[in-house]
């Protein structure tokens, strides 16, 4: 009996450090996920043209990280929310020079 209880706390122990791992190592890779818009910010804005780039994709990427992050704070999933925030604000810089350089195509 005695042996089953020091198993069954060891278990939940390893249960609660390996949510623990999954939490941080989630956090970084949405972290990292903003950071990965930022190639394609600087090409837009290195060449200040935004042929062969996708719109819809990146309006359609906002939409979908607008969503993910008004779920995270609704559920008070706060890593969530605020690397879903991250993202949609790079992925939303990525979208405004998208459109920025196209308007500026169609006036010339």
């Amino acid at each position: 009996m005695i042996e089953t209880l020091i198993s069954i706390k060891t278990y939940v122990k390893v249960l609660i450090m390996l949510e623990q791992i999954i939490t941080i190592i989630f956090a970084i890779s949405n972290t990292a996920n903003a950071f990965l818009y930022l190639p394609q910010i600087l090409l837009l804005y290195k060449r200040k043209d935004s042929s062969g780039v996708s719109l819809l994709m990146f309006f359609c990427f906002c939409m979908v990280l607008l969503v993910t992050t008004l779920y995270g704070y609704t559920k008070q999933d706060y890593i969530l929310a605020t690397t879903s925030l991250l993202s949609l604000c790079a992925c939303g810089t990525a979208t405004t020079l998208i459109i920025i350089y196209r308007l500026k195509a169609k006036k010339q």
